[in-house]
């Protein structure tokens, strides 16, 4: 798997408090597998994870905010996650 790109927003037009935060994740070669795509940034599991059909990225939900320069982790299951250098930061509320 390999990640390119990942945008931090506020989904469901913040009407959730209990995801206040979605990461959309763009790269390639994500499987749809037994031992699913897990991910963290920093401290904080990427909960809710659904990989595109084409395995071209994922969507997933953080259930808190994770601090600003904490990094998105990927990996599956079964194996461990591999940092991306990819940085959060706070999104913009439109």
């Amino acid at each position: 798997m390999q990640v390119t790109n990942a945008i931090f927003d506020v989904p469901f037009g913040g009407s959730n408090p209990s995801w206040p935060i979605r990461v959309i994740v763009a790269g390639s070669d994500f499987e749809h597998r037994a031992s699913p795509v897990v991910a963290k940034v920093g401290n904080v599991t990427v909960e809710a994870i659904l990989v595109t059909l084409a395995g071209d990225g994922f969507v997933g939900l953080l259930a808190t905010t994770p601090a600003v320069g904490d990094t998105l982790k990927v990996g599956y299951l079964d194996t461990d996650l591999i940092d991306t250098n990819i940085p959060f930061q706070t999104p913009v509320v439109p």
